[in-house]
């Protein structure tokens, strides 16, 4: 057992600093350069196991081989024969991603393309090394003094010459994370981390995970789906090429997403050069000026931000590109909403094509106020026959046929749009649509059918839904009820259980409690029984009390054998699960009794019964027995 103050080869254990579900890591010193490391040591019990051990030394020699400052550097490990396994890395003092998520909730996004630039630059001297990390995720990823980004962790690794030496069947890695084909134990590959970097990104800028549930189960079939809600329905501000970086690397398939990160890197960089920031060379938007100072960061972000897009726009205005000055604005106006020059600018633009539409024009001049509108606000959600498909510009042919003949369009107001972008419909909009350029697109299942999606927070934006035949009166300029007002939230389903809504101080259910119109966050706060667990929950005054359906995620009870020697095999409930080595901590997930038996060589070494369950003398969720055995 490794303790404060013990040895280590050549280091001093000064302090133990965090564990995980392989291994423990301490902070060390070497006794004659007086360097600090961080020493990571693997559980001795699964230590015992040469399985472990094999994955351990890979995760070593691979890195070994990799030199990038974006890579966390490997200094020595201990080999597979000695006593403990153990691997000595540099000491990074710095946050986790994961810690600085949970910090500032989500990131603005020019600082978070930062960081997955960086990410970038690491994954790709991995993969270049034919080494896919397929387990990236924030808590796998570190910010040092200097700012600079670490990526670490390779424990499941696969150096893709290798032999594969996890056991068949086995899922690997973090499953909010995983992409499909890791989820369906698929063909892995480097792409499969891009997919990974995309979850990493949609969570920085939005807050939230794509792919969402009650259960690991529910979350794996969203992955596998490839169902999710779009971040732009999340951040409605979010810049439509960024918004298109983290669609693509989410692609289902592996051929939908990018090719290499270099490629990535290079989209990210683009994206930023755009706004005005080398990624390379980003001066005052250093990843260390983020960490230093968040809030004070993207302030002055914001104020630059204003000031660089309102240029470009107006660029994108004179050049003629409306759809992309109007974009611009939009991002400007959600950094400042009264900022009154792109307000007059915009109404500028407005009042020539409202003076054309009165007169007898072409058919692209009567779509061009409908689509300064759209524009404004991102992109078209168009629905035909219950398949959504994303798009991010609408394009006007005029040589199409007569109107007669042409699909229509009917109008939706939404809930809020800035006054100087909103077009009043007419008593009859008659347009044609040419064609929808295709953008990365949210990839829907094989059969058209898809999980419900969540419901987003009222957004600034136009519904346009084709409609084959002719359209009634009620399909044309319609306007939908607005969610405002306030109404009432019930939990009433659960016992004792302690929530968070909105980010607010912990209360114990059941609860009612009146809150404003919108959607709202309801968070189960973790507990020694339960997992924590996160809703999204509309409420609108004009619908019925909200009464969200809420299953607690319990955690799974254990029981861990001690003193039984490794090669003993292992029943539950009659079923073999191998040897001691390989389980020394069984988990029991279901309320019901279980049968434990240990033998070797025909004989029992030991054989009891346990209850999981909630009752007096049952073995509660979260909670452990030992079974220790004395020879």
């Amino acid at each position: 057992m490794i303790t404060k103050g013990a040895s280590v080869d050549k280091y001093e254990v000064l302090d133990k600093i965090g564990e995980g579900g392989m291994a423990t890591v301490f902070k060390a010193r070497h006794t004659t350069l007086g360097r600090e490391v961080a020493i990571k040591v693997l559980h001795p019990h699964l230590a015992s196991s040469e399985r472990n051990r094999t994955r351990f030394e890979r995760e070593a020699k691979a890195i070994l081989a990799v030199e990038h400052p974006n890579i966390l550097k490997i200094h020595d490990y201990s080999g597979r024969d000695a006593e403990s396994a153990w691997i000595i890395t540099e000491l990074i003092d710095g946050p986790t991603l994961r810690e600085l998520l949970d910090d500032v909730g989500a990131m603005m996004p020019e600082p978070a393309a930062i960081i997955g630039w960086h990410l970038c630059r690491a994954l790709e001297a991995a993969h270049h090394h034919g080494i896919v990390h397929r387990d990236l995720k924030p808590e796998n990823v570190m910010i040092d003094g200097s700012g600079e980004v670490k990526l670490m962790d390779f424990g499941i690794a696969r150096v893709l010459t290798d032999v594969q030496v996890t056991m068949t069947g086995a899922l690997v890695g973090s499953p909010a994370y995983m992409s499909p084909e890791q989820a369906t134990d698929g063909e892995v590959d480097a792409r499969s981390d891009l997919f990974s970097l995309g979850t990493v990104l949609y969570r920085m800028v939005t807050g939230t995970l794509p792919f969402r549930g009650n259960n690991p189960s529910v979350v794996l079939k969203a992955i596998i789906d490839g169902t999710y809600e779009d971040p732009t329905s999340r951040v409605p501000s979010l810049d439509h090429a960024l918004a298109a970086i983290i669609c693509r690397c989410l692609g289902r398939d592996k051929e939908d997403r990018f090719a290499s990160a270099s490629a990535v890197a290079d989209a990210l960089a683009a994206y930023l050069k755009s706004v005005g920031i080398d990624p390379a060379a980003p001066g005052p938007w250093t990843v260390q000026a983020y960490l230093t100072d968040a809030d004070g960061y993207e302030e002055r972000l914001a104020e630059a931000l204003i000031a660089t897009l309102t240029t470009r726009g107006r660029a994108e205005a004179e050049a003629g590109d409306t759809s992309a000055a109007l974009r611009t604005f939009n991002r400007v106006l959600s950094l400042d909403e009264d900022n009154t020059e792109v307000v007059t600018i915009i109404e500028g633009m407005r009042r020539p094509l409202a003076a054309e539409e009165k007169s007898s024009t072409p058919l692209a001049l009567w779509l061009a106020p409908l689509l300064i509108g759209l524009a404004a606000v991102g992109a078209l959600a168009v629905h035909t026959n219950g398949f959504t498909q994303w798009s991010g510009e609408a394009h006007v042919d005029a040589s199409l046929p007569a109107l007669p003949t042409a699909p229509r369009l009917s109008v939706q107001r939404a809930e809020v749009v800035p006054e100087a972008l909103r077009v009043e419909p007419a008593s009859a909009v008659e347009v044609a649509v040419a064609a929808l350029a295709p953008a990365p697109s949210i990839r829907e299942p094989d059969d058209a059918k898809r999980a419900p999606d969540p419901e987003p927070e009222p957004t600034p934006a136009l519904v346009v839904t084709v409609v084959e035949e002719e359209p009634t009166p009620e399909q044309v300029a319609v306007v939908e009820a607005p969610c405002e007002g306030s109404n009432t939230l019930i939990i009433g389903s659960l016992g004792a259980q302690k929530i968070r809504i909105d980010g607010g101080e912990p209360e114990f259910t059941p609860l009612q409690r009146t809150l404003t119109a919108g959607t709202h966050t309801v968070e189960l706060v973790a507990d020694q029984y339960s997992f924590a667990q996160e809703y999204a929950v509309r409420v609108c005054g004009n619908e019925p009390a909200a009464e969200p359906t809420i299953d607690v995620s319990y955690k799974p009870s254990k029981i861990v054998l001690e003193g039984f020697p490794p090669s003993a095999s292992v029943l539950l409930n009659g079923a073999q699960k191998g040897t001691v080595g390989d389980h020394r901590s069984l988990q029991l997930t279901e309320n019901k009794a279980y049968s434990v038996r240990v033998w070797l060589d025909g004989q029992t070494l030991h054989e009891s019964t346990l209850t999981r369950g909630f009752e007096t003398g049952q073995l509660l969720p979260g909670q452990t027995t030992t079974i220790t055995h004395s020879p």
